[in-house]
């Protein structure tokens, strides 16, 4: 770092000066745990609610559900379309693509089924208009909830949170986490375009599910059930297509720490189609 002592200083004075160079400590894993965690508080009530059911209905394999602390969010290959929320005892249904959103009346409950008829169009592998915005839409979310249905092409191992969008932040989110079979949690962060980030987004995720993990917040939560979270460090996942890694990814890869343990998961160009791993490889390994 460098050190000056005497500013402000004009631009002449600046350039003349001789940089003197201050030691700085080095960083260690047992640094990360000075953050103090927050209790979760998760939403008790987890049965889907006749409103979402009926609106699953209208195309079960392409929809799914995500139950949040405040109600219901309805998917359709990851795009949000409607939300259920319980208000005043009565289900309440909102339903648009992002801003567009109304509450679903009987007078208008016809344009809540040509929205999924058209998602039904034009959010599929083989679309007619692939420039449509209901195709380009939300593309880490499409291959999230693709992940969602074949975890075990990950990892036979795997267990799902049902409940983990439930404790995740609004601009902070972990994509997947999971169990494995042996305790271990699975931090999975996922890309479908090139990242240099993503290595460090799985490193600060990985160090506040290990800040929930040692609290026994996570435990605590019973957020995989009566399953039980092992005594080690969790894991990440880095998954995206082949040719989506940053180029830089394997430098940057190498200035996270060893005690982190991290795979790097390739998946094909096509995913949309056919999820397929190509390859996995452990970047300490």
């Amino acid at each position: 770092m460098l050190h000056f002592s005497s500013l402000p200083l004009s631009n002449k004075q600046f350039a003349t000066l001789e940089p003197s160079l201050i030691k700085i400590s080095k960083l260690e894993i047992k640094h990360l745990w000075r953050e103090k965690t927050k209790e979760l508080k998760l939403a008790e009530y987890r049965q889907t609610s006749r409103a979402a059911a009926e609106i699953i209905k209208l195309a079960p394999e392409e929809i799914d559900l995500l139950f949040t602390k405040h109600g219901e969010t309805l998917r359709f290959f990851g795009l949000p379309f409607a939300r259920v929320r319980k208000v005043s005892n009565e289900e309440k249904v909102w339903f648009g693509i992002e801003s567009k959103r109304q509450v679903l009346k009987d007078a208008n409950i016809n344009e809540l089924k040509d929205l999924i008829e058209n998602l039904k169009i034009y959010r599929r592998f083989d679309s007619t208009n692939k420039q449509h915005a209901l195709f380009h839409l939300a593309p880490e979310a499409w291959l999230e909830a693709i992940l969602r249905q074949n975890i075990k092409l990950l990892d036979a191992n795997l267990i799902l949170s049902p409940v983990y969008n439930q404790f995740r932040a609004e601009n902070d989110s972990i994509d997947l986490l999971a169990l494995r079979k042996d305790g271990r949690l699975i931090v999975i962060e996922i890309k479908v375009a090139p990242d240099r980030e993503i290595i460090f987004q799985a490193a600060d995720y990985w160090r506040k599910i290990e800040l929930q993990r040692k609290s026994g917040n996570l435990q605590k939560a019973k957020i995989f059930g009566d399953l039980e979270i092992a005594d080690a460090p969790a894991i990440c996942y880095l998954v995206a297509p082949t040719l989506s890694f940053h180029r830089d990814f394997d430098f940057l890869a190498r200035t996270v720490s060893q005690e982190i343990e991290i795979y790097r998961f390739d998946i094909n160009k096509n995913w949309r189609e056919s999820l397929k791993v190509l390859s996995r490889r452990n970047l300490h390994g």
